[in-house]
């Protein structure tokens, strides 16, 4: 019989393959205009980064991601957006349904 351990690395490959086919192939779609893209980069470079799977990532596609997440960066609130159409707002105060209270729109 297979320890828990033992089993969970052998699976190790298996999981950072799936993490780099979700961020090859499931992140660029939602580049336009999906509000939550940021946090699906997050739990994807965080999942390889855990795994040590970011060294299967070539330069190039490294130099890419960081750019992608660089771009969402606004500094007038200090923080990032999910996409790059979405209008932040500074100050903000929403209500719990996500209805905007009061705020200034950038």
């Amino acid at each position: 019989m297979v320890s828990n351990n033992k089993a969970a690395e052998l699976a190790r490959p298996s999981y950072i393959q799936y993490a780099l086919w979700q961020l090859r192939m499931l992140l660029p779609p939602y580049q336009l205009d999906d509000s939550n893209q940021i946090t699906f980069a997050f739990f994807t470079l965080g999942s390889l980064a855990i795994l040590s799977g970011l060294n299967r990532l070539n330069l190039a596609e490294r130099m890419d991601y960081i750019s992608w997440i660089y771009q969402r960066w606004n500094p007038e609130i200090g923080g990032f957006s999910g996409a790059p159409n979405i209008k932040m707002l500074k100050n903000a105060i929403l209500n719990p349904s996500g209805e905007l209270i009061s705020g200034v729109r950038n």
